[in-house]
């Protein structure tokens, strides 16, 4: 995401990004709590038991248990089986949620994201930059509205657990 935040133009002002990596379930809640991003990328895997963390995973109910108190604008599962085993538990609590399909191949991932927000900081939409990202099993998550917006954020949290 660094990357790809060098490599826009000027679309975006500024944004404090935040990259954590290793990452146990009680650094997550710290980040979260200290950084209150707009945005979460999350980039490792997924288990049938929630996100897959350094020491245990962290189940779907206690990762929406961090998201409640403060909703976020939104949520990158960036790993196979993110919205199968994520994806109700969270939804509630952010306004777009992209999350993988149990298919997505794990050399997709780095890809995806380049892509993804290299188009976001250039000012394209969300819908149009997950549309150019690259082929996966999902079309774009419409939101609860139909609505498609353009992205008004400076904080940017990503988890690196591969």
């Amino acid at each position: 995401i660094k990357q790809a935040l060098a490599q826009s133009a000027v679309g975006v002002r500024h944004v404090d990004l935040e990259t954590i990596g290793d990452v146990t379930c009680d650094d997550l809640c710290d980040a979260i709590r200290e950084f209150k991003p707009d945005w979460i990328h999350y980039v490792g895997h997924c288990s049938g038991a929630g996100l897959v963390m350094k020491h245990r995973d962290m189940s779907p109910a206690e990762f929406a248990a961090l998201l409640e108190p403060r909703p976020i604008t939104g949520l990158v599962l960036n790993c196979c089986n993110g919205r199968p085993v994520m994806a109700a538990a969270v939804a509630p609590f952010v306004d777009v949620l992209i999350a993988g399909s149990p298919e997505q191949p794990d050399e997709w991932a780095p890809r995806f994201a380049q892509l993804l927000w290299q188009n976001i900081f250039n000012g394209h939409s969300i819908e149009d930059s997950f549309q150019d990202a690259g082929p996966r099993s999902d079309p774009f998550p419409k939101f609860a509205d139909g609505s498609v917006v353009q992205l008004q954020f400076e904080h940017v949290l990503t988890i690196k657990n591969e």
